[in-house]
């Protein structure tokens, strides 16, 4: 593995579900940011489609300004599902209309935090002027990375409920809380595909809803959490671990400030090398040292934007 820094990063902190609103006044500044520390900064489109705090930001005309111009110069981009994803016979053409066919991809088949989610008509307007976007400048956006076999997301977080004690969840600061019940119910969910669902026909619900897959992901996480003690911290590690696997399918790097995500602990395989790790930390020194960079400003369209040359 190559220990070179990744040259991507994925806004994952725009996931609704993990969002803390006051981070808002940041996320267009930051933009302009990352986009001189990484050479491609990602926003999943889910993200961008379902985060009502997001959406009403971007409805202010000089903001949607700013984001359309990080967006057309390339400088943003969102990330996009393959078109072999969509079944034939929608509303939305996801090549003419890529974001619309995207907005009615999630309503139809996916969830807002567990639940049914619709747009509203405000949203929809930004939406079809995204639609522009998208179609008229092809470096506006990118197909994500191939889906993997099988279902990391349920492996990693099964490994890590199975391992809690090795992973240090019992005095994590977030993770501590997380009850014993909850944590093997889910190692159950995860292993088994069809639990989840056998569960929650249990608790008397009877249309869960099923993405494409009927697999176990973050939808299913939150409607059976609503059923189990101490589901704030089951979310978190589930959202933690998505993003996780996400940011590793994608080559990149995650934002986790200024959001419910957690970077996953490690798992230390006995007590010494723990202690050992501690101990080799400790001794970490800091040292000074001096570096120069070359940046150049220029103006696109009425917006200033600084592109790095060379660190």
């Amino acid at each position: 593995m190559s220990d070179l820094p990744y040259q991507q990063i994925v806004l994952t902190h725009w996931n609704a579900g993990v969002f803390r609103s006051a981070s808002l006044p940041q996320l267009l500044p930051e933009l302009v940011i990352y986009s001189l520390l990484y050479n491609e900064v990602l926003i999943r489109e889910e993200d961008l489609l379902t985060n009502r705090a997001v959406t009403r930001l971007l409805s202010d005309e000089n903001n949607f300004t700013v984001f359309s111009e990080l967006l057309t110069s390339g400088l943003v981009k969102l990330l996009r599902l393959p078109l072999e994803i969509y079944p034939p016979g929608r509303r939305f053409d996801p090549v003419r209309l890529p974001v619309s066919s995207r907005v009615e991809e999630h309503q139809l088949r996916r969830t807002y935090k567990g639940k049914s989610w619709k747009p509203t008509s405000s949203e929809w307007q930004l939406f079809r002027r995204l639609d522009e976007i998208v179609t008229k400048y092809p470096s506006a956006s990118r197909y994500h990375s191939s889906f993997p076999p099988g279902n990391p997301f349920a492996a990693q977080l099964a490994d890590i409920l199975e391992n809690r004690e090795s992973y240090g969840l019992p005095s994590h600061p977030v993770f501590r809380y997380l009850d014993d019940k909850t944590a093997d119910q889910f190692v159950t969910f995860c292993r088994d595909p069809g639990a989840w669902q056998r569960f929650l026909y249990g608790k008397g619900v009877k249309s869960p809803i099923v993405g494409p897959d009927a697999g176990f992901y973050r939808s299913a996480v939150y409607q059976c959490s609503d059923f189990l003690p101490t589901r704030r911290a089951i979310r978190r590690l589930a959202e933690s671990v998505y993003a996780a696997v996400y940011c590793e399918r994608e080559s990149s790097d995650g934002r986790y400030g200024g959001s419910d995500l957690v970077e996953l602990p490690y798992r230390y395989h006995s007590e010494r090398e723990r202690t050992t790790a501690i101990e080799d930390a400790v001794r970490i020194e800091i040292v000074p040292t001096h570096a120069a960079a070359s940046i150049s400003a220029r103006q696109q369209r009425g917006l200033p934007v600084a592109r790095r040359d060379a660190f």
